[in-house]
């Protein structure tokens, strides 16, 4: 009896997405791992949403902690989580919403030194999508790489200001290439030291941040359930003081 209450209770935690989505979708989303790099203003709302979807498994990574800089838009940035890890907050979370969700979660920083270890967490717990949200390009390349060699799909998220931009990149498409990255046909290990000078987000708008990962988390879930998304070169792209906020653009 109490396992079928438990059945019952996370049906009606998902019942309202009938009607946009099948029965069987649903049970592919409950089914499916996801993992979720970066916990910040776009990652944070990302994870969030694939939680309520009603994902079946969530990987993250973060090694940071929440500070007072975060709360204009990190949607899991309280008073109460000041100091504490930014993967062990939305863990908590997560299975406050869903207590059957599998959670992995990673304090973290990827890096040259931390390679093998993020390829094998990976592989171990093969998600059939990876969403990177993280702010340092060195490590995203890196997460763009172990994607590309493992075989899947990569979600590229960022913002940064009033703008931000979406776009999945698989098969024979490469992040290094469409975006001009001066870490491209360099070795794994100098891909960070090649990055050292590219740009680096200085302000955060919330509205483009939380927009940005709404975006991704969609995308995430449109390509599981096979629907529209931005295939790169194609992205979708944001502005939140444009007339129009969200266009499709190509990159290259």
């Amino acid at each position: 009896m109490g396992a079928q209450k438990d059945d019952m209770d996370k049906a009606a935690c998902f019942s309202r997405n009938a009607g946009a989505i099948t029965p069987a979708q649903q049970r592919k989303l409950a089914h499916a791992h996801i993992a979720v790099f970066g916990l910040g203003g776009v990652g944070g709302i990302t994870a969030e949403l694939l939680v309520r979807a009603g994902a079946g498994g969530i990987m993250v990574a973060d090694f940071d902690k929440f500070e007072h800089s975060n709360f204009n838009r990190q949607i899991h940035a309280t008073q109460k989580t000041i100091g504490k890890s930014k993967a062990s907050v939305f863990a908590a979370h997560a299975k406050a919403i869903n207590q059957k969700i599998e959670i992995k979660k990673i304090n973290k920083k990827l890096e040259y030194a931390s390679f093998e270890f993020f390829s094998r967490a990976i592989s171990a717990f093969a998600p059939l999508i990876v969403i990177d949200t993280m702010d340092n390009a060195g490590s995203r390349v890196l997460l763009w790489r172990m994607c590309k060699q493992a075989g899947i799909p990569y979600v590229y998220a960022a913002a940064s200001g009033e703008r931000g931009m979406v776009a999945i990149v698989d098969g024979k498409n490469d992040l290094e290439k469409i975006l001009r990255l001066p870490s491209r046909g360099r070795e794994d290990e100098d891909v960070e030291s090649s990055l050292v000078h590219y740009p680096q987000c200085r302000s955060a708008w919330g509205p483009a941040t939380n927009l940005a990962g709404v975006l991704a988390a969609n995308a995430g879930l449109n390509f599981l359930l096979g629907k529209q998304y931005p295939r790169a070169p194609k992205c979708w792209m944001i502005d939140a003081f444009a007339q129009k906020i969200v266009r499709e653009e190509k990159l290259d």
